[in-house]
């Protein structure tokens, strides 16, 4: 009897200093943009990894939008943050201004976009339950 392997969605992405990585989406925490630099944090196995994309965050996003399967996970919490969802941590009632994640990351979440957070978080959560 043959085995059924499910393909875990990778991701390719070009570095500042040439070259390109191959990413699993679901082992990437969050993207930080500085202008047309963007740092990539994912994991590893037990280790984090920090990636230097030679790419704005607003194309990452873009790209990762036209990609349905992935656009859920991920939310833009500040205008230099990307994160997914699938590895905040949670918390109470309501967002504080930094974002948690499982490996001890954290990230920002800007005040205008806690609720919209907020929803979408408990949102997937719903969804995984299910």
């Amino acid at each position: 009897m043959t085995e059924l392997k499910i393909q875990k969605p990778f991701k390719t992405f070009r570095l500042i200093k040439g070259g390109t990585v191959k990413i699993r989406i679901d082992s990437i925490y969050y993207f930080k943009s500085y202008g047309y630099i963007t740092e990539m944090y994912c994991h590893n196995g037990n280790e984090i990894e920090k990636h230097m994309l030679n790419m704005r965050l607003g194309d990452i996003e873009l790209s990762f939008k036209h990609n349905p399967k992935f656009a859920f996970n991920f939310f833009r919490s500040h205008r230099s943050y990307f994160v997914n969802l699938n590895h905040v941590t949670p918390y109470g009632k309501y967002p504080l201004p930094i974002i948690e994640f499982t490996d001890g990351l954290t990230a920002q979440l800007a005040r205008r976009r806690k609720l919209d957070f907020h929803q979408r978080w408990v949102k997937l959560k719903k969804a995984i339950k299910s």
